[in-house]
């Protein structure tokens, strides 16, 4: 896939330095009287990079069997971290659930549902597993 992308890229940069080889200089594009900024900056430009193309050219010549140099990529955006599989089960959390109604804190039980917009633990998304557990465990510990 990467060698793809060089290969593209090498044969993009080849049709830019033909393109550039091709294009009128400044004598030719001022014909009609003294050059422009505008064209005397793109003249300079138009030099400075058939300088380095053909520069290019010449250290690719000494080098016909070295790879290219690989190309910088673009900063990928980060990506959010992907959910781990939670290590709790369903049944730790009715475990949980259950032998802190069976230590009468019911009351405290009912407050993590609602606290979770829940009618029953059992209803908990995956995510809200570790949060859901952990205070059941406080429950039953303290």
């Amino acid at each position: 896939m990467i060698e793809e992308k060089i290969d593209k890229l090498i044969s993009a940069i080849e049709r830019l330095t033909e393109t550039l080889q091709n294009m009128p200089s400044l004598d030719q594009m001022s014909s009609e009287g003294p050059a422009t900024k505008e064209e005397e900056k793109l003249a300079e430009v138009h030099a400075a990079l058939l300088e380095q193309v053909e520069g290019g050219k010449a250290k690719k010549a000494k080098k016909e069997k070295v790879a290219p140099a690989p190309v910088a990529a673009p900063e990928p955006e980060p990506t959010p971290a992907p959910v781990a599989a939670p290590e709790i089960t369903l049944s730790q959390i009715r475990e949980a659930a259950q032998k802190a109604l069976d230590n009468g804190k019911l009351d405290q039980v009912v407050a993590i549902n609602k606290e979770y917009g829940l009618k029953r633990i059992s209803d908990a998304a995956i995510e809200q597993w570790p949060e859901i557990l952990a205070k059941l465990e406080a429950l039953n510990n303290g």
